[in-house]
């Protein structure tokens, strides 16, 4: 069943990848001049798609989101625990939403490099909260973490060494 829904998901979002068109119309390029300013993204530093630089960018970008009225979808899709399905424009509830998703696609794609650009590529045309939930999943996936508490736990295992009960025990 779980297939299947996958399948039915996958064709939708096929489906509307050719339904939306490749070019903005001039009703949607007016709509996003009037939320981007270009005078404040002309300092605006790209992003090389190194790991290492990007806690710092993110800050940037982040900061200027908050200039730019984007604070609340971009807190909304840097959620890890919401499906790929919640982030797309079709969920996002509203023509506002839609169109700052569309304004961060294009702030991304614009300023990312590497495989940070390779991740927003991968996302449908205007598709921002997305590609920052994907972005966001690569760089700062808890994963990792929780992967490494896990050997430290086992490699020192507090309980253990301070139990007067024997090791099998334990186990």
């Amino acid at each position: 069943r779980r297939v299947l829904e996958a399948e039915q998901r996958a064709q939708a979002a096929a489906a509307a990848a050719r339904s939306s068109p490749t070019r903005l119309d001039s009703d949607e390029k007016a709509q996003l001049h009037s939320i981007i300013d270009p005078k404040l993204l002309e300092r605006f530093e790209k992003f090389d798609g190194a790991d290492a630089n990007w806690q710092e960018w993110c800050i940037g970008f982040e900061a200027t989101g908050e200039i730019l009225g984007f604070t609340e979808l971009l807190e909304t899709a840097a959620q890890l625990s919401l499906t790929e399905e919640d982030c797309s424009n079709e969920q996002l509830g509203g023509e506002d939403n839609v169109i700052k998703s569309k304004a961060i696609w294009f702030i991304l794609i614009t300023y990312t490099k590497g495989k940070a650009r390779s991740i927003t590529r991968g996302t449908p045309k205007g598709h921002g909260a997305l590609a920052w939930h994907r972005l966001k999943r690569e760089y700062q996936s808890d994963q990792g973490g929780r992967l490494n508490a896990m050997l430290m736990g086992l490699l020192h295992p507090a309980s253990w060494s301070t139990s007067q009960l024997p090791f099998a025990q334990l186990l």
